[in-house]
């Protein structure tokens, strides 16, 4: 059953759009990204440590991610869910001390492929093409940590 929030307004800006398979089904990876122990497997690039502050899944509820290092959180509201298959979320990631946080729509899709489990990750509402660039980097760091949990 799908629950979604209010649709966004169109949106527009740099984005980052990344899709990997992994050799796991899509619950193993739903579970990756809907739960404490999940999350805390694979969230941060390599070198940092997360910890799940806060995590509510349900539309409306949301989450807080701190990395092991005081500047980096994440946190998020969850604005569509549909279990196994896709995920929205309004998501705001504080990085630096100087650099106030910004928010940007994250949609992840799962899609179940002979093998494993094709991820579609879209992240929009880049502030700059820098910061475009500097989440790609993130997200292919975290991903890699991931498939080496689910694999």
């Amino acid at each position: 059953m799908m629950m979604s929030a209010t649709p966004l307004a169109r949106v527009h800006g740099p984005m980052v759009t990344i899709e990997r398979t992994f050799k796991a089904p899509p619950e193993k990876l739903w579970a990756m990204w809907t739960t404490k122990e999940g999350l805390e497997k694979w969230y941060w690039p390599e070198g940092l440590v997360a910890k799940v502050v806060r995590l509510d899944l349900r539309v409306g509820g949301g989450y807080e991610i701190a990395a092991s290092t005081l500047e980096h959180t994440s946190r998020g509201t969850y604005i569509e869910i549909e279990p196994h298959k896709r995920l929205g979320i309004i998501a705001y990631t504080h990085f630096l001390q100087d650099v106030e946080p910004h928010e940007r729509l994250d949609t992840i899709e799962l899609l179940a492929v002979p093998g494993g489990t094709r991820l579609m990750l879209t992240s929009t509402r880049m502030r700059t093409t820098h910061w475009q660039n500097m989440s790609n980097k993130g997200w292919n760091c975290s991903l890699d940590k991931r498939a080496r949990a689910v694999e």
